[in-house]
């Protein structure tokens, strides 16, 4: 496993996203695109969920991520 990667300069440069949501951005990226559950990225800052969720609807709302719901 690597413990370096790269984040997307137009995201951590962008000056209408929060700390929050790039902070979230960046943990998002460093579980290489595994399906995660909002308690597992609690779990990785010291935030409460709803930081982390305003966070997350943050990047959605500014196309940045999406959100697939789990099939079965």
């Amino acid at each position: 496993m690597n413990t370096y990667g790269l984040v997307d300069r137009n995201i951590i440069l962008n000056k209408n996203l929060s700390l929050e949501a790039k902070g979230i951005y960046g943990i998002l990226m460093s579980l290489d695109g595994t399906d995660f559950e909002l308690d597992e990225i609690c779990e990785c800052v010291s935030e409460s969920k709803e930081v982390v969720e305003k966070a997350l609807n943050e990047l959605l709302n500014h196309g940045f991520i999406s959100f697939e719901k789990p099939t079965g």
